[in-house]
């Protein structure tokens, strides 16, 4: 099925987000990613190899925050999908 985005942490056992919206980009390169982590200001994410289209979420979560990000992503959705 369609998958609209990817949501995830950045930071996170075993394997990295940008490691992890990599792999998934290889299977679905029209979809969104979406990053958050509660480390914004650590040198790891300085240099951190985001997507263009990528948005990010800082922790600690604010719901009205979340709401504009996912929904940006949303609405970028179907552009990728129609481009493919």
């Amino acid at each position: 099925g369609e998958i609209d985005f990817l949501l995830t942490d950045v930071v996170m056992p075993e394997m990295d987000g940008v490691r992890l919206a990599d792999l998934f980009r290889e299977k679905r390169p029209n979809s969104n990613v979406v990053y958050m982590s509660g480390y914004p200001f650590m040198d790891g994410l300085r240099h951190a190899d985001f997507d263009d289209n990528a948005d990010f979420i800082a922790k600690p979560l604010q719901e009205e925050k979340i709401r504009q990000i996912l929904a940006r992503a949303l609405a970028r959705w179907p552009d990728a999908a129609a481009a493919s």
